[in-house]
């Protein structure tokens, strides 16, 4: 079985490619993939495939990520890399949205870990990002972005978040409770899921901790607390 580490950049090597079978040949059969837009892991490579395909070929066809830090430990991975795209919603799915029609480019920090079975092949993927952020950069609502991440491009019953009534002046503003499309209370929810299941092991990508044996540094990390 070869390193740990030449199978990580064997793997960015291949996606940068958009090399779909070779993706799927570095993984074990029955594979889960973890994203904080999903409420349950993409399991299995057909699943995967599907997802994937249109990812590649439709809605972000020129998707890029540029590896920045791979930490590993026995047969598990941590690695920190960015992410470059530009989104294409299809154009009737957008216009039902009542989304404009346009290229929603966006650059994110990412970060993923990796775990590899005794053949040398991923059975775990397990990715996190700013999802709030993320919305904000495409300008869409966090809902549409779920349902692309499942593979629907039937966005037809989301809308965007409508903006809140302007109050007079008499009345004061409250401080906004919105995140990225949703509730201050769902937004945070969600980020302590995430937060659980990472189980406190996300190194260079803003999170406070970091896998046993870690000696990566992290601007965020450095900054203190973890990422907003």
């Amino acid at each position: 079985m070869s390193s740990v580490r030449s199978l990580v950049e064997a793997y960015y090597e291949t996606y940068g490619r958009h090399d779909l079978d070779g993706l799927l040949a570095m993984m074990d059969d029955d594979v889960r993939i973890h994203f904080p837009v999903d409420e349950k892991p993409k399991t299995g490579k057909e699943q995967i495939r599907a997802a994937w395909t249109l990812s590649f070929n439709v809605v972000i066809p020129d998707i890029r990520q540029e590896l920045n830090t791979i930490v590993v430990d026995g047969n598990h991975a941590a690695v920190q890399f960015t992410e470059y795209g530009t989104v294409h919603i299809p154009d009737e799915a957008a216009r039902k949205a009542g989304l404009a029609v346009r290229p929603r480019p966006y650059a994110m920090e990412m970060g993923s870990f990796y775990t590899f079975n005794s053949r040398g092949l991923i059975s775990e993927i397990r990715s996190f990002w700013d999802t709030g952020n993320f919305a904000r950069q495409l300008g869409i609502d966090i809902g549409i972005i779920q349902a692309m991440s499942r593979g629907s491009t039937q966005v037809l019953s989301l809308r965007p978040a409508v903006p809140p009534a302007r109050r007079s002046r008499a009345q004061p503003r409250r401080p906004s409770t919105s995140t990225g499309g949703r509730s201050a209370t769902a937004a945070a929810s969600a980020s302590t899921g995430i937060f659980r299941r990472s189980q406190g092991l996300i190194c260079g990508t803003g999170w406070t901790t970091s896998p046993p044996g870690c000696t990566c540094t992290s601007r965020s990390r450095a900054a203190g607390g973890r990422r907003s």
